[in-house]
């Protein structure tokens, strides 16, 4: 009986040893925990037309990759334009944007996010299904054309040009950080690209130089997503066309 009352103590605290040693293996990969969800997406990554940012408790545990991601940082400045076929593709990705973060991409048929207004208000579906130049991954797919289904697909037209203005009244203060697709142009065209400040002094612009192809009906190897980054605010943009009309899709702001 002495022998047994020994060994039980012995062969629980080993017990004990065996669960304090797994633990780390419950954490994903032995995370420290959950970190905020990145500006704009739901836990499920997919865009949340005007959601701000979240700290939701249960998202999930993310890797090193995906933590120094979320802490991307963008100096002040013009953005090259880049080929852009759904938001995972955006330079915004993964930046943190604390004050507000709003997506627009018309697949309701309305501008309808707070604190910005366009010069037109002339949807692409207006036109019919033949010139609808949306960004590819708006019917949920990748595969080299947005699709009407379930009413998705829009774009925004301008006769030549768009113009975003930004309020600060409603925003709070004027957005950091804004971005927008050009989807469609006439062939051979130039997208162009311009960013205005709180005094209506130009930023700077930036060209994608005879981008637009002869694809008016939803083709993607054109679109271009433009940016800039100014800390002192932006309070408007333009989308131009060099020749014809213009189509944008995706507005991004934040702050």
């Amino acid at each position: 009986m002495t022998v047994r009352r020994l060994l039980l103590p012995f062969a629980l605290s080993s017990v004990l040893v065996a669960l304090v040693a797994c633990e780390g293996d419950f954490t994903g990969g032995g995370s420290s925990g959950v970190i905020p969800n990145e500006a704009g997406f739901a836990v499920d990554a997919s865009p949340v037309d005007g959601a701000g940012p979240t700290a939701d408790a249960a998202a999930p545990l993310v890797d090193a990759a995906d933590a120094a991601d979320a802490a991307k940082v963008l100096p002040d400045g013009m953005l090259q334009p880049i080929p852009y076929l759904s938001r995972a593709d955006s330079p915004f990705k993964g930046v943190a944007l604390p004050a507000y973060s709003h997506f627009e991409d018309f697949e309701d048929h309305l501008l309808n996010t707070p604190g910005v207004t366009s010069d037109s208000n002339r949807l692409s579906a207006s036109f019919g299904s033949a010139l609808i130049d949306s960004v590819d991954g708006d019917d949920g797919t990748v595969d080299g054309k947005c699709t009407k289904v379930d009413d998705t697909c829009d774009a925004l037209f301008g006769n030549g040009s768009v113009t975003f203005t930004f309020d600060a009244a409603v925003l709070g203060a004027l957005p950091t950080h804004v971005g927008l697709v050009w989807t469609d142009g006439s062939t051979g065209c130039d997208a162009v690209f311009e960013a205005y400040d709180a005094a209506d002094v130009l930023i700077g612009t930036r060209t994608a130089a005879a981008v637009g192809d002869a694809d008016n009906n939803g083709g993607p190897a054109e679109d271009r997503f433009f940016g800039v980054v100014h800390a002192a605010g932006v309070k408007k943009i333009v989308m131009k066309s060099s020749a014809g009309g213009v189509e944008v899709d995706h507005l991004t702001y934040g702050r």
